[in-house]
């Protein structure tokens, strides 16, 4: 027996047991950078159980800074990306490596992202106007806080310093987030971040982004 046929009965498997212990998710497959969890992008139906125990004994509750979850599903039909929305909250998979069990990401926020564009002529020759260009629309994704912080621009000793955070989102197609690229929170008490740094793997992206001010 080969290592296909072996990971489709693991597969079999995972969906038999997902019918159980799992919950009904919505299945939803990005294609631009626009949102998301959008009825054009709804593909159907699947069966689901989150657990933070990869093992799935349901011994290990959700604890804080781990957004990454086991997911108990037959995967033959999902894929990297894919978000899957159900009553434990939506999630994105980042991981379906043959023979090993598939992970995901909580998210708990959604958020969009824009890059500053060249200024545009003001009305004396000091300044202009600096036009953001949005590239990422409505996107569900973890934030979570950072470990470090940093100093505001006017660096002065009562200063506090501002809170980094730590974000993880699919891969957007078509774009490539980049150093200084301003993300933004879609929610009430929306916050403003600076992109410091953004890794993409094959899971997705992993950006470090400073909270600003304006």
């Amino acid at each position: 027996m080969n290592a296909a046929k072996i990971e489709a009965k693991i597969q079999r498997g995972n969906g038999k047991a997902a019918k159980v212990l799992g919950v009904v998710c919505d299945q939803y497959r990005p294609v631009n950078s626009g949102p998301p969890i959008v009825d054009t992008n709804l593909l159907g139906i699947v069966m689901a159980r989150f657990d933070q125990d990869f093992q799935f004994s349901a011994r290990k509750p959700n604890l804080y800074a781990h957004p990454v979850w086991g997911v108990l599903v037959d995967r033959t039909l999902l894929a990297v990306g894919d978000y899957l929305v159900g009553q434990e909250g939506t999630f994105f998979l980042i991981a379906r490596q043959s023979l090993t069990p598939t992970a995901g990401v909580s998210c708990n926020r959604v958020i969009s992202i824009s890059r500053p564009t060249a200024p545009t002529p003001g009305p004396n020759a000091y300044g202009g106007v600096v036009n953001n260009t949005p590239i990422v629309t409505s996107w569900p994704a973890s934030v979570l806080q950072g470990t470090k912080g940093e100093r505001g621009d006017l660096n002065l000793p009562g200063d506090v310093r501002m809170p980094w955070v730590s974000i993880l989102i699919p891969a957007v197609p078509g774009v490539q987030i980049r150093f200084g690229d301003i993300v933004t929170d879609d929610q009430a008490d929306a916050l403003r971040y600076t992109v410091s740094g953004a890794e993409l793997t094959d899971l997705g992206y992993r950006i470090t982004a400073a909270q600003t001010t304006a």
